[in-house]
């Protein structure tokens, strides 16, 4: 009975994921690549969605680390805060299970947002990565 109290009342686990990774820069995305080619073949039929600004990569990058392409979403935005909201969007509506954001580091942006980005991976049943490039020397 103990055992089963304790089930019901344990948290669910976090489904957020952070990545701090000094520049901009290939290395960056050298380190990256096997990751996502790893979370693009576990899509489930829903997207693997990259959004945001500044370190880009395509298809291409991924195909050359054996990623599968098919359920492959970039989305370019303009902002760390339009960043957090296409997030948001994306982690809350289900059609991708894993959303990475691509941030410039700022720490003002993602204050206080980690738990409405939580509420919406349960929402969605997703998980999300997200990826802050310091300034050098951080």
């Amino acid at each position: 009975m103990l055992a089963a109290r304790h089930l019901q009342t344990a948290a669910a686990p976090a489904k957020i994921s952070e990545l701090v990774i000094p520049g901009k820069n290939s290395g960056a995305l050298g380190l990256l690549m096997p990751m996502l080619a790893h979370l693009s073949q576990t899509t489930e039929g829903r997207w693997l969605t990259w959004i945001g600004n500044g370190l880009y990569f395509d298809r291409n990058d991924l195909l050359a680390h054996s990623g599968n392409t098919t359920n492959l979403r970039i989305i370019h935005s303009r902002s760390d805060e339009e960043t957090l909201w296409l997030m948001w969007e994306s982690l809350h509506n289900g059609t991708s299970t894993h959303v990475v954001g691509n941030f410039e580091a700022s720490q003002s942006v993602l204050e206080g947002e980690r738990a409405k980005l939580e509420q919406a991976c349960q929402q969605g049943n997703s998980r999300a990565l997200i990826i802050k490039h310091p300034a050098a020397g951080f």
